[in-house]
């Protein structure tokens, strides 16, 4: 599927702001499965919420070093200052896209179990 012009120039402005193209890649997918609500667990300073929910795309982002003084919601974009494995649990949000990028190695062997479960239950792929 191609991407319209102006949403590629959009793409690109997100990938000149931060020049990381994983960062990148990840908001391109997200357009491209036509994903409607996105969390980004352990968002780290929220970038790449913050593009996506710019495409027009709600997105939640979740991260427990977030000081809620320097961050604003919108419409569109929720930061939540907690950490993933009790949002996962807890949150009452469902999903179409889950992001989980480079965290895992920071949670214990128990804490992955209860993170699974919860991913699995706010996993909407509708």
């Amino acid at each position: 599927m191609e991407i319209k012009t102006s949403r590629q120039e959009e793409l690109r402005f997100g990938l000149q702001m931060d020049k990381s193209p994983d960062k990148h890649r990840m908001i391109q997918l997200v357009f491209e499965n036509h994903c409607k609500r996105v969390v980004d667990l352990g968002a780290g300073t929220g970038i790449v919420a913050k593009k996506i929910s710019e495409l027009g795309i709600r997105a939640d982002a979740v991260d427990i070093n977030f000081k809620c003084d320097s961050y604003s919601n919108t419409e569109r974009l929720t930061y939540y200052p907690t950490d993933l494995v009790n949002f996962a649990e807890k949150t009452e949000n469902r999903y179409d896209c889950i992001i989980l990028s480079a965290v895992l190695h920071e949670l214990s062997p128990r804490e992955r179990r209860r993170l699974q479960k919860g991913l699995k239950r706010i996993a909407d792929p509708t």
